[in-house]
């Protein structure tokens, strides 16, 4: 293996990377050219690093110095690019067989090749694991910084993809690199952990976007960059909701109870208690609302022995277990139960009820609305729904009226 490592010029430092990636690909493209072409046709990313060439040796121009540079690139490619006795040059290897590692630059062998897929499968394989990522981040002029990411655990609650998508996804990158940015939360990695994960095996920059906001935005973010763009089995939504939604939505419920019972005393106690006694359910339903409903209420209650079984969650998150009845029967064997437990039954909450959730999503409404929220819709989308609730309601007070009457 040669490796192309200009390095620095002493006393200063200059991105050879971009000028050499120039090199090798105005030569793969158009074999022949000199380096007064392929000086012309190149624009240096880092301006900095011109006025350094300028100072140190002497050029008066940019262009000078752009030229300087270029005969470098070609003198530090050696091997790989060759005079082809016309005054132009020609690259001596396959071009697939570049390969950009943070800084440097190297041509493939076959034992590189090996040691490459390995890298690529010990990498897939850390996906799991809560481990430190080190990758090489493109700057907004070109130069890269070496950073270091973990996972997010609402990224980890998403299942990964098959290894063969991943080594295809792998072969894309060292073609034609990190097209798309990862998306990073609070110094965590939320979406393109794949790519992380192939950047770091491979040596290849790629790009930052970092998001702002709570954890609502960041759980919203997830399911729009990876669950609506996935064919996730039914088993996989389910225990999306249970990871990413559901131990809230128990959290909130059991507040609510709280609330609920706390200033009461006897019988009055017993009735705030028997009212309170489907939060559970509702929490579920919460859930699964603040989902999307990316899954059914009763899929993911049925999935609760998930929770007490990694392994068989290891086989959902593969894909291996697609339903949601193989994944619980699977689940009750790991724990010792009988595979043919039923699922308990859902008891639907009541109209009083989700009246009170209609009643709470009216006025965050309203207050959205009040500051301009609104959305990527019109108002006019806006009325018709509103008309369409009203229509509702006045079907319910119309029943309750009817049936008074009746």
């Amino acid at each position: 293996m040669t490796t192309v490592n200009p390095g620095a010029e002493k006393g200063y430092a200059l991105d050879f990377t971009s000028v050499i990636r120039h090199v090798a690909t105005e030569l793969e493209r158009s074999p022949g050219r000199s380096s007064e072409a392929l000086a012309a046709s190149y624009q240096h990313p880092v301006r900095g690093d011109l006025s350094r060439v300028r100072q140190h040796h002497g050029h008066s121009s940019d262009g000078d110095a752009i030229q300087f540079l270029i005969e470098r690139a070609v003198a530090a490619l050696k091997k790989q690019v060759e005079s082809d006795g016309n005054g132009g040059y020609r690259l001596t290897r396959d071009f697939d067989d570049l390969r950009y590692e943070r800084k440097k630059i190297h041509w493939l062998t076959d034992s590189d090749d090996e040691d490459e897929r390995r890298a690529l499968r010990a990498m897939y394989n850390d996906l799991t694991e809560n481990r430190t990522f080190y990758v090489s981040v493109e700057g907004a002029r070109g130069a890269t910084k070496e950073r270091k990411f973990r996972l997010h655990p609402l990224a980890r609650a998403i299942p990964q993809v098959s290894e063969k998508e991943f080594l295809d996804l792998a072969a894309d990158i060292k073609l034609n690199g990190v097209e798309l940015p990862i998306v990073v939360y609070n110094g965590q990695v939320l979406d393109g952990r794949h790519r992380l994960a192939i950047a770091a095996a491979l040596g290849m920059p790629l790009q930052v976007t970092e998001v702002d906001g709570d954890e609502a935005r960041a759980k919203a973010r997830v399911l729009s960059l990876n669950v609506n763009r996935r064919h996730l089995t039914s088993a996989q939504r389910a225990s999306i909701v249970r990871q990413l939604f559901l131990p809230e939505a128990k959290e909130k419920a059991k507040e609510r109870q709280q609330l609920a019972g706390g200033d009461k005393t006897g019988q009055s106690a017993q009735r705030s208690s028997a009212r309170s006694a489907p939060e559970p359910v509702k929490a579920t339903e919460d859930a699964v609302k603040e989902s999307g409903s990316l899954a059914t209420v009763r899929s993911v209650e049925s999935l609760a022995p998930l929770d007490d079984a990694p392994n068989t969650q290891r086989r959902v998150n593969a894909g291996e277990l697609k339903t949601v009845s193989d994944a619980r029967t699977e689940a009750l064997k790991e724990l010792g139960r009988d595979p043919e437990e039923k699922a308990p039954v859902a008891q639907p909450r009541s109209a009083y009820d989700r009246l009170g959730c209609a009643r709470g999503d009216v006025k965050a409404a309203c207050k959205a609305i009040e500051h301009d929220h609104k959305g990527q819709v019109t108002d006019d989308q806006i009325i018709s729904r509103i008309n369409e609730i009203r229509a509702h309601l006045d079907r319910a007070e119309k029943l309750i009226t009817a049936r008074n009457n009746g």
